[in-house]
């Protein structure tokens, strides 16, 4: 386990899967269970924080960015204006350069794409058509349906973010961005409704008030996670 300080208000920990083993939890564990992330955070700052500089502050924020390798933890003292916005620069800068690493490794031929969605055929469409796709956000009650939704759609490239917003998950899809025919969107909506619900929330209010776990390409690290 690692540390970092960011600047006099952050700090960025490196905590490996050994870590979590040797605590009796995973990352799979944490992101389900609210009331184990607060108990599994604060253990941690006991541990790194030996000069007392966040513990002896009221207003701590956490926030999480899990890897293969683990998770890195930023926590923020609330007491500083640009504390958040540090430690959301961070995770988003981090995401950025994860993302055009991947560019590459996200395409994928029409056949697979085909067999996955159960088709002999791809058919596909004008990027016209693809436009007028929504953005919808998903509502999951269980974490287990997440996992599943998405090692079935990890192949497939398309814009999704994965947020928490007070002690649940939502997933937001940009259906825009998914090349592919009419069929096959409307096969990838039915594995939707399979595993999510539609929220109440806009895509706005998560921006505004959510937590971003995985930003774009939601299902895809989290396949690469737990499957």
């Amino acid at each position: 386990m690692e540390m970092e300080r960011i600047n006099d208000h952050t700090i960025r920990i490196m905590v490996e899967n050994e870590d979590l083993e040797d605590r009796g939890t995973s990352v799979k564990d944490l992101l389900s269970d609210r009331t184990k992330i607060e108990s599994f955070f604060y253990n941690i700052l006991s541990e790194i924080d030996v000069d007392n500089d966040f513990m002896d502050n009221d207003k701590v924020s956490f926030q999480i960015l899990p890897n293969k390798n683990g998770l890195e933890l930023f926590i923020s003292r609330m007491d500083s204006e640009n504390g958040i916005s540090d430690i959301l620069d961070s995770i988003v800068g981090a995401n950025e350069l994860r993302n055009d690493t991947k560019d590459e490794i996200d395409s994928l031929s029409d056949e697979r794409r085909s067999a996955l969605m159960g088709q002999d055929s791809f058919e596909s469409k004008e990027d016209t058509d693809n436009k007028e796709r929504p953005v919808l956000v998903y509502r999951f009650s269980d974490f287990e349906d997440l996992i599943k939704l998405a090692v079935l759609m990890k192949n497939v490239k398309f814009i999704n973010t994965l947020f928490r917003y007070q002690e649940e998950l939502y997933l937001t899809v940009d259906f825009s961005s998914l090349d592919c025919g009419d069929d096959q969107y409307n096969f990838m909506l039915g594995n939707f409704y399979e595993f999510a619900e539609l929220a109440k929330l806009s895509y706005d209010a998560l921006l505004e008030h959510g937590q971003v776990i995985y930003s774009r390409t939601a299902l895809k690290r989290l396949a690469e996670l737990f499957s």
